[in-house]
């Protein structure tokens, strides 16, 4: 319950003193003007949301930075057109304050989620690569040690510790934090399939 609070009290203060700033400063200072009320707003809006505090979610991912900043450009311009074409900004203060609640809320319930905790046993019990019975399976796939050495190349694999990366053909990586589960080539396959 806490959680649902804390995340309703960052929404509130988050989504007003936004729309005041990029909605209703804007538009009650350029009413006529289209592109400076509108559109401007919404673009300083999205790279606004290039701070590192509001962009966590892309952290080490490039295309989740674009796709964050993009998203609220898109959003940004959304709400200024609502502002510019009713007056007010109660509607987009509305809809940035729920839209908040719900990012802004999954974020803090995703990070208190025990299965994303990597530092506890999956469900099946099977947290790290080799620790399932089927790597070891000839039928499916042989042994883990043959596995995880023909599907990935030498710069991928990490001898001195359990793989958390693997090198791909055509340069593919795999962020450290995901634990592939490795499989040998299959006929007409493309070889060393890597699944997450």
């Amino acid at each position: 319950m806490a959680l649902v609070l804390l995340s309703a009290v960052i929404a509130l203060v988050n989504g007003t003193l936004e729309e005041v700033f990029w909605r209703g400063a804007y538009v009650r200072a350029f009413p006529g003007i289209p592109l400076l009320a509108w559109v401007y707003p919404s673009v300083g809006f999205g790279l606004w949301h290039l701070a590192p505090q509001s962009v966590s979610t892309g952290i080490g991912n490039p295309s989740g930075v674009v796709a964050f900043v993009g998203t609220a450009t898109l959003f940004g311009l959304c709400w200024a057109w609502v502002a510019y074409r009713t007056g007010p900004i109660r509607w987009p203060v509305i809809s940035h304050m729920l839209l908040d609640f719900a990012g802004l809320g999954a974020r803090v319930y995703l990070i208190q989620t025990p299965h994303l905790d990597r530092s506890r046993p999956s469900p099946r019990g099977h947290e790290e690569l080799g620790d399932d019975p089927a790597d070891d399976d000839p039928e499916k796939g042989g042994t883990h040690e043959e596995t995880h050495h023909r599907g990935c190349t030498e710069e991928g694999a990490d001898r001195s510790r359990r793989p958390t990366r693997c090198s791909l053909r055509g340069g593919l990586r795999v962020h450290p934090g995901i634990r592939p589960r490795i499989r040998p080539e299959r006929k007409g396959g493309i070889g060393g399939n890597c699944r997450y």
